[in-house]
């Protein structure tokens, strides 16, 4: 192997051990919500607040050796559509390279 490819490589490697649901969801604050809603689309469900924010969830299911695992990622978004806050539940904390590149 080409020694630039290896180390290309490495670097993937070393990236994704870095990146987590924490990190990519936190890097969402401040952008738009019509930003958030073009990269993942249109949430699963939606609430709207009495200030006239918004609370946008997207779910993911899926089987595993463990039974049915469902994941829930929840942006709070303000009055001027900008995300202000984050969560998620039951989605593990391991890397997620690939949806850090989808924002």
């Amino acid at each position: 192997m080409n020694p630039r490819h290896a180390a290309a490589l490495a670097l993937v490697f070393l990236a994704s051990a870095c990146t987590t649901t924490s990190t990519v969801m936190k890097s969402w604050v401040g952008d738009s919500e019509s930003k958030l809603l073009a990269s993942w689309g249109a949430p699963d469900r939606t609430a709207t607040l009495p200030d006239g924010g918004r609370v946008d969830t997207w779910v993911s299911t899926w089987s595993n050796n463990y039974g049915l695992q469902t994941c829930r990622k929840t942006f709070t978004v303000n009055s001027e559509g900008i995300v202000t806050q984050w969560s998620y539940s039951d989605c593990g904390g391991g890397s997620l390279l690939a949806e850090l590149f989808s924002k």
